[in-house]
């Protein structure tokens, strides 16, 4: 028997034994409701964190039984040393990094559609991006995170959440 196993993680990466619940059921609830909304859909990740990528690996499963074409956002590729770290040490949030990544999807041609993200935290950065564009949530766009984070029913709007059963 192993003496260590992950508890959050990407099966796909190691050889230890990995809980990893099957996001991809949580992401077709969400893919449902947005096929029902209409318009189009965007994936917002990041690749820097191995849960990350299990996610992103579960969306697009989810999508592809759910027969959508989603636009994928990776606020994960520009993150460099310089853009991460603040000055005096103190780091600084993936704000900056959704909002640049997000606002070329941000057309005439995608109001209406959904953005799903890989976690409650960058769907709330979205949340506050939308705003400060000018976008109303969700008049002109649908967002909704992962992870079923209390914080998410705090923010205004509330942020649409699927919260995955670790223990079972």
């Amino acid at each position: 028997r192993p003496n260590l196993v992950l508890v959050d993680g990407n099966p796909n990466e190691t050889e230890l034994p990995t809980v990893a619940p099957d996001a991809k059921e949580g992401f077709l609830l969400l893919l449902e409701k947005a096929k029902k909304r209409g318009g189009p859909v965007a994936f917002l990740y990041h690749d820097l964190q191995s849960t990350h990528r299990w996610r992103f690996e579960c969306f697009r499963a989810a999508a592809a039984e759910a027969g959508i074409e989603a636009d994928y956002l990776n606020y994960g590729q520009n993150i460099s040393f310089d853009n991460f770290a603040g000055l005096n040490g103190y780091r600084c949030d993936h704000h900056p990094l959704i909002h640049r990544v997000l606002k070329p999807w941000l057309t005439p041609g995608h109001i209406g559609g959904t953005i799903l993200c890989s976690c409650d935290y960058a769907a709330a950065k979205v949340l506050q991006s939308l705003t400060r564009c000018g976008y109303r949530v969700p008049d002109d766009f649908a967002v909704a995170g992962f992870g079923g984070f209390a914080f998410s029913a705090m923010t205004e709007p509330e942020i649409t959440t699927v919260k995955v059963d670790s223990f079972e």
